[in-house]
């Protein structure tokens, strides 16, 4: 028995095989490739949502900060205001003692 014509049908259904699947597999390939690409589109926003992100509340805090200041400020303005005019409702009262 001759080997080459046992194997033939082996070898016309390689060739099938290859040209179904090869197809298959570059398509797979493709896949892939449009995956890992989304992947990376995917990183690259999110570190530049993150960078955003950051950078609001940097701002945020900064305004925090800014309005904290501001609100301490008038806070001691009426103090110091407070504290004058008892000082002057003072003076008063003793001129009124020592003039009544």
């Amino acid at each position: 028995m001759h080997f080459g014509l046992f194997l033939c049908p082996y070898l016309v259904l390689e060739r099938r095989l290859t040209g179904v699947l090869l197809p298959a597999h570059q398509s797979a390939e493709k896949r892939k490739a449009m995956l890992d690409e989304l992947a990376m589109e995917t990183l690259q926003e999110k570190s530049q949502h993150k960078e955003e992100l950051g950078a609001v509340r940097l701002r945020h805090e900064k305004e925090v900060l800014g309005v904290r200041a501001r609100y301490e400020r008038e806070l001691r303005e009426l103090h110091e205001d407070k504290k004058r005019q008892e000082e002057e409702l003072r003076g008063q009262i003793r001129e009124e003692k020592v003039g009544g």
